[in-house]
């Protein structure tokens, strides 16, 4: 990487952005598990040792990530995938406390959404409604037609209440 005429700082910050966009890319052909240090390392066009200069290591990397990555890049179109990997590496820590403050944050979101339309049982529905969208975010995975991701989105949207179902279709 050449770095000539750019303050030390940048360099690193620049590196570190390129590294975790290779990793992103690595990640959704390879999955959490098979990527490697190398492949990110190819991917990023950096050696090893670039690598170490920026993270510890692989849980490092994905903590990382995790950190700087919003949900909506995750988790949209494209890259499902990422998401049913990510339940896939749950005993990793950076992992688990991801996904438990995703989860969290979009429930509260969805209780809001609910309980500004009166319903007395807000908590509950939007329980039922996050484990429906978890769901179809797995059939989705599986599904080829796009007109079958269509009516299940439809069907959801059909089930709840106006603003939940904007916030649900995020």
């Amino acid at each position: 990487m050449n770095g000539a005429g750019f303050p030390k700082r940048q360099q690193s910050r620049e590196g570190r952005s390129r590294l975790l966009r290779a990793a992103l890319r690595v990640f959704e052909r390879e999955g959490f598990e098979g990527a490697t240090i190398d492949a990110v390392c190819r991917e990023a066009g950096y050696s090893k040792g670039g690598f170490y200069f920026h993270f510890r290591g692989k849980d490092a990397l994905i903590q990382e990530l995790l950190k700087r990555t919003p949900a909506d890049a995750l988790f949209g179109a494209g890259r499902h995938s990422l998401l049913t990997q990510l339940w896939a590496e749950i005993r990793r820590k950076p992992v688990r406390t991801w996904l438990t403050t995703h989860y969290s944050r979009r429930l509260a979101r969805l209780q809001e959404g609910i309980g500004t339309r009166g319903h007395r049982d807000a908590d509950v529905l939007a329980r039922l409604v996050l484990t429906l969208e978890t769901g179809l975010q797995v059939q989705w995975q599986v599904m080829a037609s796009t007109p079958g991701r269509r009516q299940m989105r439809r069907a959801l949207k059909d089930l709840m209440p106006e603003k939940a179902a904007a916030t649900a279709a995020a």
